[in-house]
């Protein structure tokens, strides 16, 4: 998991807020890894929530050996055990409408890009991947022209 990711979205947080990340490439971004049926809580401190079902609990305890694990049915059901601790919920601007609904028909609801001003900052690690790509296409385009 990319720590230094996390912690840039932590700073943004309030004590009361939490980050809510359901999309499968944000998960991937901030995690480095591919994991379905998931969501992904950030809260200002600490290590994030994973929301899961009892049937991935195994599997994202093993992957995961600190991480805070919320298991349940549905998504409803896994924040009720989270958000006492917590008023607001951030998300995604591109969030759905009828998630959107079903969040803030339960609790204060906020968009934000987090992670969208996020991607806009590379690390050493992308700016490192992004060369060598490069240097990948520069071959593979100079043999097409041959």
């Amino acid at each position: 998991m990319d720590c230094s990711k996390i912690k840039f979205i932590q700073k943004i947080l309030s004590e009361k807020e939490i980050f809510l990340v359901f999309d499968k490439s944000d998960i991937f971004y901030l995690t480095g890894k591919e994991l379905d049926g998931i969501n992904l809580l950030i809260a200002k401190e600490g290590e994030p929530y994973f929301l899961v079902s009892p049937m991935l609990e195994g599997q994202i305890r093993q992957l995961f050996k600190n991480a805070n694990v919320v298991v349940g049915n549905d998504l409803l059901s896994q924040l009720k055990l989270v958000m006492p601790k917590f008023r607001k919920i951030l998300v995604q601007k591109d969030i759905s409408l009828s998630l959107y609904k079903l969040l803030s028909n339960k609790w204060s609801v906020k968009t934000k890009y987090l992670l969208s001003e996020l991607r806009k900052i590379k690390t050493e690690d992308e700016i490192k991947k992004i060369k060598l790509a490069s240097k990948i296409s520069l071959k593979v385009m100079s043999e097409i022209v041959k």
